[in-house]
């Protein structure tokens, strides 16, 4: 995390989103120890906010406290895959939903954006571009819908979401699912359908969810 971005943080607060985007981005691979010395020497910050963030990494279930041994990256389990893509068909389709009853024009024309952005990267092969649009997609769609504890439980989420990610690298397969749904959510979002998109959305994760069940069910 840079330094224009710890503006206004609390170290607790540096502590975690550093700790978490270390996580989220592979720098520390599943089941690796995470060492309180190593976090302070890299987030230059004292023990005590690290410890409380770890603390409450273990809380989300990002990491994991083995008594007598450490604290270690948790390996996403096949019950936390199906956890997490159940809450965000609950949680992602009530988000669209509301995103379409309060919708504006900017945010809209963001959307649109991101599509063309996404579909740009699928041309391309370009994994990373790819991935980081179609966390950039809904993610507008949840701070659209206007309801901050709806946002930051998605954004929780997301967070596992992408730590899972790591594991299943690049595949053509969920990146053709996820263009098609797109184009038909932000279809229906552009009509001003709220039932279709919130239908749309919940459709795209279960599909997602199902892919993953079958494929890798190992996690």
């Amino acid at each position: 995390m840079n330094r224009s971005k710890q503006a206004g943080l609390t170290k607790k607060q540096v502590a975690y989103e550093g700790i978490k985007n270390l996580i989220v981005e592979g720098e520390f691979a599943h089941e690796t120890p995470l060492v309180e010395r190593q976090l302070c020497d890299i987030l230059q910050v004292s023990r005590t906010p690290v410890r409380e963030a770890l603390r409450e990494l273990a809380a989300e279930g990002m990491v994991e406290v083995i008594d007598g041994k450490g604290v270690y990256v948790k390996r996403p389990q096949f019950k936390d895959m199906i956890e997490i893509f159940e809450l965000r068909e609950a949680l992602e389709g009530k988000a669209v939903r509301l995103f379409v009853e309060r919708i504006n024009d900017a945010d809209v024309q963001l959307l649109k954006q991101y599509m063309e952005l996404q579909e740009e990267a699928y041309q391309k092969n370009d994994h990373k571009s790819f991935m980081d649009i179609d966390m950039n997609i809904h993610m507008l769609i949840s701070a659209g819908a206007k309801n901050g504890r709806l946002e930051a439980m998605i954004c929780a989420i997301y967070s596992q979401i992408r730590q899972m990610a790591i594991s299943v690298k690049d595949d053509k397969i969920l990146r053709d699912q996820a263009v098609a749904a797109h184009r038909t959510i932000i279809e229906a979002i552009v009509q001003g359908d709220a039932a279709a998109a919130q239908n749309s959305m919940m459709e795209h994760i279960t599909e997602v969810k199902e892919y993953h069940k079958e494929r890798y069910y190992l996690l």
